[in-house]
């Protein structure tokens, strides 16, 4: 009787056993099944941490090719600069100059005209221009005459 207990205990205890090593072998289905999914999430992070990586290099590469490019403008901009600076004084040196020019300019058609004025004055001429044309300016009236006497000259020689 002992051992008839004794074997109605193992097998109590064996079928206990083989319930928990169901439930074991179940819980550890699931824990692969956990497991599995876990890992592809990991996987899926790896690979968007990768991808992310990628981006911030390009990303990096990219502001580092427009910063030299700003770089070049910049000096660029600053060597367009100190041209336009030269240029400017070059410019301010020719306005001078060119002004300078029309003074003497201005000087020798002053000096012209008195010349036809004196040429005209002892031809006779003068005179009559004045008493003629009172009202119209002196300067102008002595340039038409003296093209006038200019073309009468050429066609009498």
């Amino acid at each position: 009787m002992a051992a008839q207990r004794r074997v109605a205990e193992l097998e109590a205890e064996l079928k206990q056993l083989r319930s928990d090593v169901g439930m074991l072998r179940l819980e550890n289905i699931g824990l692969k099944d956990e497991n599995t999914k876990l890992q592809q999430s990991l996987d899926e992070a790896k690979k968007m941490v990768t991808e992310a990586n990628n981006r911030a290099t390009i990303a990096e590469q990219r502001l580092h090719s427009a910063t030299e490019e700003a770089n070049h403008v910049t000096a660029d901009v600053s060597e367009i600069q100190e041209q336009m600076l030269m240029l400017n004084e070059q410019l301010s040196k020719t306005t001078k100059q060119l002004s300078n020019v029309q003074e003497r300019l201005t000087s020798s058609e002053q000096v012209s005209a008195a010349t036809q004025a004196r040429e005209l004055h002892e031809e006779g001429v003068y005179e009559k221009l004045l008493a003629e044309n009172r009202d119209e300016h002196i300067y102008a009236k002595l340039i038409k005459v003296t093209n006038q006497l200019t073309s009468q000259r050429g066609t009498f020689s």
